[in-house]
C-alpha cells in the first residue's frame, strides 16, 4: 500500500519493490531501431518524428469515426480532439521506449486511443462547465449545441473501443479509464452539491478526473514489455502525483488570469488548490466574489500554492528516476515533465519580479 502524500508534509514512497528494469530487447514485429535507447539526441529526434505521424493517425481516426459529420463540424472536432502537446500520448511513448518496447504500428494506435479519449471527455467537461474556449478555438457547445458536444464524444469512445479490440485486456483498461472520467465528474457535482470540500475531496476528483489517464499510460507502456500490468500500485501513484501537479499548477494560472472569475466557482463549492492554505476562520469570512478574489492573491497563498506543486514535482521526479530504466527515454520523460512544469509557473514567477 502507498501513503498519502501531503504537498504540505512530503512523504516517500516507501516498503514497495521495485520492479526489475528489463533491458531493451527486439521482439517479432518491432519496427523502431533500439539504438536510440542510448542516444539521447537521437532518441529526441525519434520522439519529434513520432509526434507528427501521431497527429496523421489520430487525424485518419477521426475521418473514419465522423465521416458523417458536415465539414464545418468536422473541422471544429479536429481541431479540438488533434491539439496541443499531447503530453500523456508521448508520456506513453516515452515510457514504452524506455522499457524497449519497439512495435511503432501499436505505439500509434495506442497513443491517438489515449489522446482521442483525453480530449473527448474534456469537450463533455466544457459543456458540464458551460465553458466558451478551449485554449485557442471556442468549444464544441458554443460553436453547434448541446447535441454535438454529447453525442460526439461517445461516438469517439465507441470508435476508440474499436481501435483496441487487437487487445481485449488494453480495450477493457481504456474504457474502466473513461468511466472513471465520468465518476470523477458526478463526484465532483455531488461534493458541489453538499456545500463542504475537504482536501481529501480535491484529491479524490483530480485522482478520478485526470490520474487515470496518466495511470493508463503508464501501466500499458509496462505491460508491454512484461506481459503484465504493475502489480505494487507504483503507476498508480505516479500517475496521481502528476495529476496533482499539474492540477495545482492549473488552478494557480487560473487565478492569475485576470480574464479568468474563479470565484463563482468557489462559490458553487468547487474549491481551487490555494484555497486550502487559508484558514478555516479566514474561508469563513469570505462571501463576496471580490474578498475571494483577493484572499487567494494574497502572496503567502500563492507562495504555498507554488510549493506545494514544487513539492509535487520533485516527488514525481524522484518516482520516474527509481522506476524506469536509466536511458535516453527516461531523460526524455524527466526533460518533458520539467519543462511543463517550468513553462506553465512562468506568469507566477513574474509576479514575483
Amino acid at each position: 500500500m502507498t501513503e498519502s502524500f501531503d504537498p504540505r508534509e512530503p512523504k516517500s514512497f516507501i516498503n514497495l519493490p521495485i520492479e526489475q528494469k528489463p533491458q531493451p530487447t527486439r521482439v517479432e514485429g518491432d519496427s523502431i531501431d533500439n539504438s536510440a535507447i542510448e542516444n539521447p539526441m537521437e532518441a529526441q529526434k525519434e520522439v519529434v518524428n513520432f509526434k507528427k505521424k501521431l497527429e496523421m493517425h489520430i487525424s485518419k481516426e477521426l475521418s473514419s469515426a465522423l465521416s458523417f459529420c458536415d465539414k464545418d463540424l468536422y473541422t471544429s472536432v479536429e481541431s479540438l480532439i488533434n491539439t496541443g502537446g499531447k503530453f500523456r500520448a508521448l508520456l506513453f511513448y516515452d515510457t514504452a521506449r524506455c522499457f524497449g518496447y519497439a512495435n511503432e504500428e501499436n505505439l500509434l494506435t495506442i497513443s491517438s486511443a489515449l489522446e482521442i479519449i483525453h480530449r473527448a471527455s474534456l469537450i463533455h467537461d466544457d459543456l458540464v462547465d458551460q465553458s466558451s474556449v478551449r485554449g485557442q478555438d471556442k468549444t464544441l457547445h458554443v460553436l453547434y449545441g448541446n447535441v454535438p458536444a454529447v453525442y460526439v464524444p461517445n461516438l469517439l469512445r465507441d470508435h476508440v473501443e474499436k481501435m483496441l479490440s487487437n487487445d481485449p485486456s488494453i480495450q477493457k483498461y481504456l474504457m474502466q479509464t473513461y468511466t472513471q472520467i465520468c465518476e470523477g465528474q458526478i463526484l465532483e457535482s455531488q461534493i458541489s452539491r453538499s456545500g463542504k470540500t475537504r482536501w481529501e475531496d480535491y484529491e479524490k476528483i483530480v485522482e478520478l478526473k485526470s490520474a487515470g489517464l496518466g495511470e493508463f499510460a503508464l501501466n500499458v507502456a509496462y505491460y508491454l514489455t512484461h506481459d503484465h500490468f504493475t502489480t505494487n500500485g507504483r503507476s498508480k501513484y505516479i500517475a496521481k502525483i502528476g495529476a496533482m501537479l499539474f492540477q495545482i499548477i492549473d488552478d494557480l494560472e487560473d487565478l492569475l488570469d485576470t480574464e479568468q472569475d474563479i470565484s463563482t466557482d468557489i462559490q458553487n463549492n468547487i474549491k481551487p488548490a490555494p484555497w486550502f492554505f487559508l484558514t478555516l476562520e479566514e474561508q469563513r469570512g469570505l462571501s463576496s466574489s471580490v474578498d475571494i478574489q483577493k484572499a487567494l492573491s494574497q502572496p503567502d497563498i500563492l507562495q504555498r500554492t507554488y510549493e506545494a506543486a514544487t513539492n509535487y514535482l520533485g516527488e514525481l521526479e524522484k518516482q520516474f528516476q527509481e522506476w524506469l530504466p536509466d536511458n535516453s527515454y527516461r531523460t526524455i520523460t524527466l526533460e518533458a515533465i520539467r519543462s511543463r512544469f517550468n513553462e506553465r509557473t512562468q506568469k507566477y514567477l513574474k509576479t514575483l519580479e
